[in-house]
């Protein structure tokens, strides 16, 4: 055990990343950026594992295993119009003037889908061997979202804005620099100390 060591507890925060930001320049608080996902009550990472054996005289000789890609999951409470427009390419209209303002947006439109993938950072509270708080981030550097779908409305549950996307290997970082080996990955994991 050392100083590296970390455990994590709950997602917190989820964000787009604006592709001009690095991961490690992202503060704690985030909750006034247009592509943070307010509200995030459940997410997840599930990777895509493949697998081959070579058999030969009645024994496995060698095992080889790959990661293909990482299904991302992030299901929010609120829906924000500004990530929506975001990740869709489609705009916000509005009308009116406080406290009558009228927003909206296009639900489903043709153009708005299969469209360039995101970076994306995962937040959850962490902490070491020791027990002193930090933050654990998943960044990943390419996710390509389905349309966004909703659950509910349901009687005293509301509805949940539901984010569904695949991480694919990337030959770029969030900024979309080439990464110095030449090597392709999905994302990077960061340790912080709690701010």
């Amino acid at each position: 055990m050392g100083a590296n060591t970390y455990e994590a507890f709950s997602i917190t925060h989820a964000q787009l990343m604006d592709r001009q930001t690095a991961f490690d320049a992202v503060v704690s608080n985030a909750a006034a950026d247009p592509l943070d996902i307010y509200g995030v009550s459940q997410g997840s990472l599930n990777p895509a594992m493949g697998e081959a054996q070579n058999e030969g005289d009645d024994v496995e000789l060698s095992y080889w295993s790959w990661l293909n890609h990482c299904e991302v999951q992030v299901d929010s409470g609120y829906v924000s119009f500004p990530l929506l427009s975001s990740i869709t390419g489609r705009p916000i209209s509005s009308s009116g003037a406080a406290p009558n303002q009228l927003f909206g947006m296009d639900l489903y439109h043709e153009s708005g889908v299969n469209l360039a993938p995101w970076p994306i950072l995962i937040r959850m509270p962490s902490k070491d061997t020791s027990g002193l708080v930090r933050t654990l981030d998943f960044g990943l550097y390419r996710v390509t979202w389905q349309p966004i779908t909703v659950t509910g409305p349901q009687y005293k549950q509301g509805v949940k804005c539901n984010m569904r996307g695949r991480a694919t290997y990337s030959t770029v970082d969030e900024l979309g620099n080439p990464f110095p080996d030449g090597k392709k990955r999905i994302g990077r994991m960061i340790s912080r100390s709690a701010v």
